[in-house]
């Protein structure tokens, strides 16, 4: 009768080349980004007369503690604990490789966990920026302001 596999048998078998070909395709393109997405997000959103603004009615209302590029400060290190955490979980693939163990499995479904984790809490911030970038650009252009005016329009023909 065969035996079952263990949990690393399978692992190894079926999870552990993924694991560790997506986890380090996701460091090293976040790694690569980063700097853009921060910079972008500078120019475009946090160095705006409207970001001012909004920063010292926040900050006459007793918040802002954290600065005036505070959320981008802590954005950019949401980002680089993603990177690491994804370095983390695809170099403890290769590791796996010695300590042969269940346990050993375990913790790397752990580590890819917590990085898929941190990665969709870095595109909730990051859709949360673009959304108050866009509110910006439509404000600036004289468009509307929350997007939704836009999806009632109508466009008539001339016949």
């Amino acid at each position: 009768m065969p035996q079952e596999p263990t949990f690393f048998e399978f692992y190894d078998e079926h999870l552990r080349s993924s694991f560790f070909t997506g986890f380090l395709t996701v460091a090293t393109f976040l790694f690569a980004v980063k700097m853009h997405i921060i910079f972008k997000l500078k120019d475009e959103l946090y160095d705006t007369p409207s970001y001012l603004e909004r920063f010292q009615e926040s900050r006459s209302l007793g918040g802002s503690a954290s600065g005036y590029y505070g959320p981008l400060r802590n954005f950019g290190r949401l980002l680089l604990g993603s990177i690491v955490l994804a370095f983390v979980a695809a170099a403890w693939q290769l590791a796996v490789v010695w300590i042969r163990t269940n346990w050993s499995a375990v913790v790397g479904v752990v580590f890819g966990c917590l990085t898929l984790l941190a990665l969709g809490i870095c595109i909730i911030n990051l859709a949360g920026n673009l959304h108050d970038w866009f509110k910006h650009v439509e404000a600036e252009k004289g468009g509307a302001a929350d997007g939704d005016a836009d999806d009632d329009e109508t466009v008539e023909r001339d016949e």
